[in-house]
């Protein structure tokens, strides 16, 4: 092959390939060369074989070539390199002819995407809860021409479990494509003005509008519109896929039957309950009323809890007593809960799938690199601890049955005099009221 066919040859494949990098210098601009990736394109040297080894008839046209009938005839089974002296001249002149780099563009440039990378994004709604999702990605066809094609697309290489079991990609996604990862998956796209900047680049080239896009889907990528009726609520995160009790932070109540089971009878209550007494960790109040508990719902629990945790572990060593964690479990005398700033979640049950089996699996190629699915443990809607802890029955139970003998047994008590109050006591009753305010004693915030 001459010099001259394949410098222009080189001429053809620049003209081809103009817009595709004039819109990914929109994007590096924008994002970042590190975070943006053109693929899909033939390289110069796949081109060139093509255009080099491909008849006349499948690059051009009678009419561009714009020659006599007999001579495009003699000309149309040839090649590149085999065309004759006396056409080659007029061959290269229209080689790089509008008709052709549209119709090589259409035919063999038809593919190119651009993939962003969001390495951490925090989506927000109007209620400003938010999640955080690591490793999204976002694809966005383009043409030859620069315009772009359809609309663009998400997919995610990073999952919590809490996100995974929830089916939760994105907000505005409608779930996660388990059985291929490479899926890319189209998000709704609502009423925004996304939309219009989306159609109107689907007509043609516009740079500024590539701008505007490169925002407004930095924007979206961000932002879970409630009002827009997204595919899956990240409030519902943790609900989706599995069954939970939700115990707010001012769920007391009175509890007057006790809970038994094979595990837990009135004797290992009555044991630990003063056990409980003995720790010196409750904190209660005392008014007009009558004395009350003083300290949160969450507090309570979460104290109560680390207490039994650990009474019952000395005593199951000791031989005292022989249930496994599993049997205390299934007996729901304790369970897993999250525990975060505001509330407790016990989870009762999942889909029972081993969301770790789909840990490196292919999501897409970036920068040469391939991405893998990677699934983690951590919980990224808020600061959340998982805990076992005590059935709120049964802590609440107990609180009865302590603020009952506090009320009633001893109550009276405090209508005398003040400087007889203390010394007119029982030993458990001191034992309640000097602890109270005590700065040197903390409460734990997880089980172990």
């Amino acid at each position: 092959m001459s010099n001259s066919v394949e410098i222009k040859i080189q001429e053809l494949y620049g003209l081809i390939m103009s817009k595709p990098y004039e819109v990914l210098e929109i994007f590096n601009h924008y994002y970042g060369e590190d975070r943006v990736d053109i693929q899909s394109f033939p390289t110069f040297e796949k081109f060139k074989e093509h255009v080099t080894t491909s008849d006349i008839r499948n690059i051009l046209s009678c009419e561009v070539l714009d020659i006599r009938p007999s001579e495009y005839r003699e000309l149309k089974d040839k090649t590149l390199a085999t065309v004759p002296d006396n056409l080659i001249e007029r061959v290269l002149e229209v080689l790089t002819d509008t008709s052709v780099i549209d119709y090589l563009g259409r035919a063999y440039f038809d593919n190119i995407f651009i993939l962003v990378h969001f390495p951490r994004v925090k989506i927000t709604n109007e209620n400003d809860k938010f999640v955080y999702a690591n490793h999204m990605y976002a694809k966005i066809q383009i043409s030859y021409n620069g315009s772009m094609i359809s609309r663009f697309t998400l997919n995610r290489a990073e999952y919590s479990y809490d996100h995974i079991s929830s089916d939760y990609m994105h907000s505005h996604i409608s779930g996660i494509p388990l059985s291929d990862f490479t899926h890319f998956k189209t998000p709704c796209l609502g009423s925004g003005p996304i939309r219009s900047t989306i159609s109107n680049l689907n007509s043609e080239y516009d740079e500024d509008l590539w701008g505007l896009f490169c925002l407004e889907l930095d924007k979206y990528i961000h932002t879970e519109s409630i009002a827009g009726g997204p595919y899956r609520r990240l409030e519902n995160i943790y609900t989706n896929n599995r069954r939970t009790n939700v115990l707010l932070s001012t769920d007391f109540k009175v509890i007057k039957q006790f809970i038994n089971s094979n595990s837990f009878d009135k004797d290992m209550c009555k044991v630990f309950t003063r056990h409980l007494l003995m720790s010196k960790k409750l904190k209660f109040a005392y008014n007009s009323a009558g004395y009350s508990i003083g300290m949160s719902f969450r507090d309570y629990i979460i104290t109560v809890s680390n207490i039994f945790i650990d009474w019952y572990n000395e005593a199951f060593n000791n031989g005292v007593y022989t249930y496994s964690l599993e049997e205390l479990i299934r007996h729901d005398i304790v369970n897993k809960y999250k525990i975060t700033s505001t509330k407790i979640i016990k989870e009762v049950s999942t889909r029972g799938t081993n969301y770790l089996t789909y840990n490196g699996k292919k999501v897409c190629t970036f920068k040469g690199k391939d991405v893998l699915v990677k699934i983690t443990d951590s919980i990224n809607t808020e600061d959340v601890n998982t805990s076992i802890l005590l059935n709120s029955n049964i802590a609440l139970y107990i609180l009865t049955k302590i603020l009952y003998i506090l009320n009633y047994k001893y109550g009276k008590q405090e209508s005398t005099q003040e400087e007889n109050r203390i010394n007119k006591k029982s030993k458990i009753l001191q034992t309640f009221y000097s602890f109270r305010g005590r700065k040197e004693d903390t409460i734990s915030m997880s089980a172990n």
